[in-house]
C-alpha cells in the first residue's frame, strides 16, 4: 500500500507541473536611422543592442512556467529605453499593450515591438 501511495504521489507531481514556456522578444526599427535599445530585466541585468534601419532583431529570450500571455512583458522587464541619436523615445515599452504576442504553440511565442519616428516626438 505504501508503494502505491509513493507511485501515485510521484505521478501526481510529474503530471501536475506546469509546462515550460519560451518567449522571444523582437524589436523592429522602422526609423530612418539606427536605434539603440537598453533593456533591464527582472534580475537587474542590462542588455544593450543596436538595431539598424528597417531591421528586426531578437533582443531578449525568456522562459517561464505559466501559460502564454502578453503579461510576460511586465514581469520580465523592469526598464526599456530606446534612443536615436540624442533623442529618447517617449512610450513606456514595459507596458504589455505595446507588444504584439504571436503564439506558435502552447509553449512557444514571439513578442514584437515596432519602433518608428513617432516614438521620438
Amino acid at each position: 500500500m505504501k508503494n502505491k501511495f509513493i507511485i501515485l504521489t510521484i505521478c501526481s507531481l510529474l503530471f501536475a507541473c506546469d509546462k515550460e514556456v519560451n518567449y522571444d522578444f523582437f524589436v523592429k526599427n522602422n526609423c530612418d536611422q539606427s536605434i539603440n535599445i537598453t533593456i533591464v530585466d527582472y534580475k537587474n541585468v542590462e542588455t544593450n543592442k543596436t538595431i539598424m534601419t528597417k531591421e528586426q532583431l531578437l533582443v531578449y529570450s525568456s522562459k517561464g512556467l505559466n501559460k502564454l500571455t502578453n503579461e510576460k512583458v511586465e514581469s520580465v522587464f523592469s526598464s526599456i529605453v530606446i534612443t536615436k541619436d540624442k533623442d529618447t523615445a517617449t512610450r513606456i515599452y514595459v507596458d504589455r499593450n505595446q507588444w504584439q504576442l504571436q503564439a506558435f504553440s502552447d509553449t512557444q511565442a514571439n513578442c514584437y515591438l515596432t519602433i518608428d519616428s513617432t516614438d521620438f516626438k
